[in-house]
């Protein structure tokens, strides 16, 4: 009996313990991990910004083949959704609250037992690479256990994030690049006459507003007999994270017209100083470049001083290839 004794004792006494320790754990637990990516961000973003994309590199999916994931909502963005079901992994959904365009993904996570956490991915330059941070918290921890559990759980849960970030690296990293981004450079451009046409687009509508505008311009600049003195432009006014921009298409012409078409006028351009770069790629990947060059302006102290413009070298009509298009990107800075 007094064995017996002794041992309950002890019991209860490590009960106590445990008890007493629980009682400093914090309620909330921060996961958060992270790794340099030498690839694209739109790249990293893609895999990320789908939940569906999660199955080319999720360390959950490779510790259980045989969970099964059901998804609903669109492919990617705000409102895509996951919910599973695993013997190893537990059973949960996940939901993708925030979308920020090639920064950030932040998703709600829910494993069924009344809260409803956080976890999400930031991209950020990094040179010439990325690093792509990615985070979880767990809130409202119950005591005892749930603090316990998450104490327990920590280096696990490290363990996990390092081995999927590793799995995004060498996913991203074996993908053909998509772009080309030339040495970024400080140059003088001279003043120049531009026969200009401008519209307020969002994003999906830039395309079909340029190729309509230029193809208009070909054709009075041949009927008027104007002559070329340069290559196609575009240039942008308005916020980066606007929604609508007042884009302008432009094409240097050697003299002055007599007679202006209705929505039509002429630009004069002054000389200045500008940092440029060429960018090889699809014109969906030149964002990349822009980035670039914006840390070099930030990096070296610039003053930007004017409305940044695209130059499109190449012809998409005659170049098929999305590398060999060629871009040139101009940002005017003092």
């Amino acid at each position: 009996m007094k064995v017996l004794k002794w041992i309950l004792i002890v019991v209860l006494a490590l009960v106590a313990l445990v008890l007493l320790w629980a009682a400093f754990l914090p309620s909330e637990r921060l996961f958060e991990q992270s790794v340099t990516i030498n690839k694209s961000a739109r790249l990293i973003f893609k895999q990320v910004n789908s939940l569906k994309n999660w199955e080319n590199w999720s360390p959950f999916l490779e510790a259980d083949t045989a969970m099964k994931s059901t998804y609903s909502g669109p492919d990617y963005g705000v409102g895509a959704s996951q919910s599973w079901i695993s013997k190893v992994n537990g059973n949960g959904s996940m939901t993708i609250l925030e979308s920020v365009h090639n920064q950030k993904v932040v998703y709600s996570l829910d494993f069924g037992m009344g809260n409803v956490d956080t976890t999400w991915f930031t991209i950020e330059p990094m040179g010439d690479e990325f690093k792509l941070v990615w985070g979880t918290k767990l809130s409202n921890l119950g005591y005892p256990m749930g603090r316990i559990m998450g104490a327990l759980m920590t280096p696990t849960m490290n363990q996990v994030f390092v081995k999927g970030l590793t799995n995004i690296k060498g996913y991203v990293e074996a993908m053909p690049a998509d772009y080309l981004s030339g040495d970024i450079s400080i140059e003088m451009v001279p003043a120049r006459t531009l026969l200009a046409a401008s519209n307020t687009v969002d994003a999906a509508g830039i395309p079909a507003f340029l190729q309509e505008t230029y193809t208009a311009m070909v054709a009075l600049i041949t009927q008027e007999k104007l002559q070329f003195a340069g290559v196609p432009i575009a240039i942008y006014s308005g916020e980066p994270d606007a929604t609508e921009w007042v884009v302008t298409a432009a094409i240097p012409i050697q003299r002055k017209p007599k007679v202006l078409p209705q929505g039509y006028y002429l630009l004069d351009q002054p000389a200045r100083k500008v940092v440029t770069a060429r960018h090889f790629g699809g014109y969906d990947t030149v964002e990349e470049t822009y980035i670039r060059i914006m840390k070099y302006i930030n990096d070296n102290q610039l003053t930007i001083n004017g409305d940044m413009w695209d130059e499109y070298i190449s012809d998409p009509e005659i170049v098929t290839d999305p590398m060999m298009l060629e871009t040139k990107v101009y940002y005017p800075v003092e």
